[in-house]
């Protein structure tokens, strides 16, 4: 209850970021009424508590935010920093951890300690690591997410402790002498930049890679092909140093003490040096901490003879993370590796139960890798967009082969330092198994429906989810659920789970727009009242980005793709959406600039039976009640010899809902404007997509002016072109239009009931 209520704290606090004032004098409100109903001997004690572990759960966040600010001052300016660096990963001379000393700005010396995120571009020198440096550079404040629901690097640092960033080159970096860094810290990554050597050295290729990365969960070091095998097969914590690896090291050297028939006190020493040694080389990840704190709690209340309550450790382990860290409830390990051990808690004994018929061995391992896989299934697929129905039986094989692999690997790492040879025969026993193991891993790659792309989850349906199996697992501890039969609940949660998803079919949702934030290029969503998805555009190729950026916004299905034209800026992306996204319908405005580009859209269209629609000017699509989209532009003769004919003769759609009003303008110029205001009535309009990223040959006054528009976007990212050019922004901001940029603001999301206009930016 504790741990639940500190991280239920540390979530509303993110969200809302309540001022410190407000937080302080919470919790000073809460402590007096605790006082008085302990005077009162109240039995509301008990929730005021709760509520009080919850508060601290956002004062610690809130702490953390404001702990973070020093460093932050020098963000966006030219600085020195003095520091000592730590190499991330062994094989990445370029990435450092950079543990500051002192920073000089404009002639002055700041002590700051902080840790900062190195990079040094085209860097193959000798490595920094356990150096002293002083490195120029502008100092950055990592970008968070730009799009909805996508990657927040910002984030993703600071559950490492880290802030800013520094990207420099090999000639702004002064060696001064060896680090202050401890000797054991030193001594790790000899350790690891031996072990690596000699693989790589000995034994090169696919064995000495995947026995590196499932000892040290190396994963950049195998190929990616490799990778995406065990990623759709559902065994890719393998290559993550996780409880598993923990679990095998202690039966491992369980059984090996074991044999020699050492005391327990003396065991329990041994055991506990060597997972912690081993927790230490690899390093302390959220899920390495987690199991590595759990053995030590299991073997320390066996010797004091104490019974072991898993929720208890798992809570004690996490409330201690979380007061160090509570960021660190954000990252993608932490989150696995707990609900790993929680689903196998709940889980694991009801499943087991289910399986008498099978043999004792099989009955146990089945057990517990059904309960890890059906509990973590819905976080795999919010974090992943995955779900692998082979991921169960194949599991059964790969944890019997981990339980060898890794083992042996360890014995085999270790005898580098003592005996090449015996080293070498023992590598023949790990070939062997490796390769069974990459065989069975492969083995998904040939069976049909074996990985399936899923959209996000919801919060709604992850509770759900484990409402759900809870009462399944345990119908008999509720009076009222336990007279039902197991169908039972699960035809009524599946009624409820379908009158959820109806709801938008009576009670309509605003119009939502995201110009998504492509880079320089331009894509855009419209999500309709009524739940229909259209795409306009869709960036530059930038592998399955949009396809990811749709299944994490819970898009599985679009009913409309609107191509502008066919230039790659904008059509990269639709490329990767009709692979992997079921898509109705295509429309474009007109054939004649095809490109490499279309002609590959044309032929997945055509062996997918995607509907082509030519959609020019004088069309019209009703999308829904009160919503039509409006062809403007092209005709069906098209523009010829003017300065870009391909850009001219872009699409141009009118969006029509009730009073709101939307114009996207493709790349078109100056010519296109004129002929569009010749062709069309003059209407005023809401929003206006600024053609062409802003360039100086679009939009002119006369066409701003004709239209009339209260907002504008810019879909523009970094770029040698000049856009968005200074003439056309000044001829928005004097006529008063508000405007809105990729490059600044990240995705620019605007929602609408028809009337009322709700702006909101990624990047506040």
């Amino acid at each position: 209850v504790i741990a639940i209520a500190f991280i239920v704290g540390i979530v509303i606090q993110y969200h809302l970021r309540l001022p410190m004032g407000i937080i302080l004098g919470s919790i000073a409100a809460v402590i007096l009424l605790i006082l008085l109903l302990i005077f009162r001997k109240s039995g509301f004690i008990a929730y005021a508590l709760i509520l009080l572990i919850a508060l601290l759960g956002i004062l610690d966040l809130e702490y953390n935010y404001i702990t973070g600010i020093p460093i932050k001052t020098f963000v966006d300016n030219d600085v020195e920093i003095i520091g000592d660096c730590i190499q991330r990963e062994v094989m990445d001379k370029s990435t450092y951890i950079l543990k500051t000393d002192k920073i000089i700005y404009e002639g002055k010396s700041f002590l700051i300690k902080d840790k900062t995120l190195l990079r040094i571009f085209n860097y193959d020198g000798e490595s920094l690591h356990d150096k002293k440096i002083k490195v120029k550079g502008i100092l950055e404040e990592p970008d968070t997410a730009r799009n909805p629901k996508m990657f927040d690097y910002n984030l993703y640092l600071r559950t490492s402790g880290i802030h800013t960033t520094l990207n420099t080159k090999s000639n702004k970096i002064e060696i001064m002498t060896s680090s202050n860094l401890p000797y054991i810290i030193k001594l790790r990554h000899r350790l690891k930049s031996f072990i690596y050597s000699e693989i790589f050295n000995r034994f090169p290729g696919l064995h000495g890679k995947v026995a590196l990365s499932i000892i040290f969960g190396d994963r950049r070091i195998l190929d990616d092909e490799l990778y995406e095998t065990f990623k759709a097969s559902g065994t890719a914590h393998a290559l993550a140093v996780s409880g598993l690896h923990f679990g095998i090291l202690f039966l491992f050297m369980d059984y090996i003490l074991g044999i020699f028939k050492i005391q327990v006190e003396y065991k329990t020493i041994i055991l506990l040096s060597t997972i912690w040694s081993f927790a230490f080389i690899v390093g302390f990840t959220p899920s390495v901490i987690r199991a590595s704190s759990m053995i030590t709690l299991f073997v320390i209340s066996s010797l004091l003879d104490r019974r072991y309550d898993l929720f208890s450790s798992i809570a004690l382990i996490s409330i201690i993370s979380i007061v160090i860290n509570p960021f660190i409830i954000f990252n993608v390990s932490f989150q696995l590796s707990f609900f790993a051990v929680i689903s196998i808690g709940l889980f694991n004994k009801p499943i087991y139960n289910k399986l008498e018929k099978l043999p004792e061995f099989l009955r146990k391992i089945l057990a517990v890798t059904l309960a890890a896989q059906i509990g973590t299934a819905p976080l795999i697929a919010y974090h992943f967009n995955i779900f692998s129905p082979v991921a169960v039986v194949l599991n059964i094989p790969v944890v019997f082969l981990l339980g060898i692999i890794m083992p042996v690997s360890l014995v085999f790492f270790v005898f580098l330092f003592i005996n090449g040879s015996i080293a070498e025969l023992i590598a023949v026993i790990d070939k062997i198994f490796i390769n069974i193991l990459v065989g069975i891993n492969s083995l998904s790659s040939y069976i049909p429906f074996s990985k399936f792309d899923v959209v996000s989850p919801s919060l709604t349906y992850i509770v759900i989810f484990y409402i759900v199996l809870i009462l399944i697992c345990y119908k008999d501890k509720f009076p009222y659920i336990k007279r039902l039969k197991i169908k039972d609940i699960c035809i009524t949660i599946l009624i409820v789970t379908i009158v959820i998803n109806s709801f938008h079919l009576i009670f309509p949702k605003k119009l939502k727009i995201t110009f998504i934030d492509v880079g320089q290029g331009d894509g855009m969503l419209i999500q309709t009242p009524r739940g229909r998805n259209i795409l306009v555009d869709g960036g530059k190729e930038r592998g399955d980005f949009l396809s990811e950026f749709l299944l994490k916004n819970g898009i599985s299905y679009i009913d409309l793709i609107c191509i502008s034209h066919f230039h790659n800026d904008h059509t990269g992306g639709v490329l990767d959406v009709l692979k992997n996204i079921k898509t109705s319908s295509v429309a474009i405005g007109t054939k004649d600039y095809a490109s490499d580009e279309w002609e590959k859209i044309e032929g997945i269209c055509n062996e997918k039976g995607i509907n082509v629609i030519e959609f020019n000017r004088g069309k019209s699509i009703l999308v829904e009640d009160d919503l039509t989209l409006i062809s403007l532009h092209p005709k069906s003769r098209i523009m010829t010899k003017t300065n870009d004919d391909a850009n001219n003769n872009s699409k141009v759609l009118l969006l029509k809902y009730k009073d709101f009003k939307l114009l996207l303008t493709g790349d078109i110029e100056a010519e296109a404007e004129m002929e569009i205001l010749k062709e069309n009535a003059r209407v005023d309009i809401d929003v206006l997509k600024v053609a062409h990223h802003g360039s100086k040959t679009s939009t002119s006054k006369e066409f701003i002016d004709f239209f009339s528009p209260e907002i504008a976007v810019i879909q523009v990212g970094k770029n040698f072109f000049g856009h968005p050019h200074l003439d056309t922004l000044n001829k928005l901001n004097e006529r008063g239009v508000k405007i809105y940029r990729n490059d600044e603001d990240g995705a620019v999301i605007i929602e609408t009931d028809g009337v009322d206009i709700d702006v909101k930016t990624m990047i506040k």
